[in-house]
């Protein structure tokens, strides 16, 4: 897992500049938290695009720590698609728990085999303690590593 944390932290700038902190990611899920001290905006609550961005970066942890577990090294991974749908401000620190269905996860894996490529559609819930303050989706598109590199 810090390893995972740390690779997105050093190829991400992005992530420590939001004060991410990867907690746990497996099966196509992940759980992430994120401060709200460097992503305050004017009102004193998160600023909506750093929710955007920590509940893609989680997302995308989970994607990549289930190609990891699976042996399948990725080339490329960036997000295809993506919305968020906010609910409420966020006026503390937030944990993001993200995760993909068991169907879209064995397809994906299927097709990523074969075609050594695949996209993949990830949902996550944004909390502020048990507050949901923002819902995001994402369509995730990964490429294998070539073979000869």
């Amino acid at each position: 897992m810090a390893d995972l944390g740390d690779h997105i932290l050093s190829e991400i700038p992005a992530a420590e500049r939001l004060g991410f902190r990867l907690v746990d990611a497996r099966d196509g899920g992940a759980r992430s938290k994120v401060s709200l001290a460097p992503n305050l905006n004017h009102l004193g609550t998160f600023f909506g695009g750093s929710l955007y961005a920590a509940g893609a970066l989680t997302c995308y942890a989970g994607l990549r720590a289930l190609l990891e577990s699976e042996g399948l090294p990725a080339k490329n991974i960036v997000i295809a698609r993506g919305d968020i749908h906010y609910l409420a401000p966020a006026q503390g620190d937030i944990e993001i728990v993200s995760h993909a269905s068991p169907e879209s996860v064995r397809a994906f894996l299927s097709e990523f085999r074969t075609r050594g490529r695949g996209r993949i559609k990830i949902e996550g819930k944004i909390f502020e303690g048990l507050k949901l303050v923002a819902k995001i989706r994402g369509a995730y598109l990964a490429r294998a590593e070539d073979k000869s590199s």
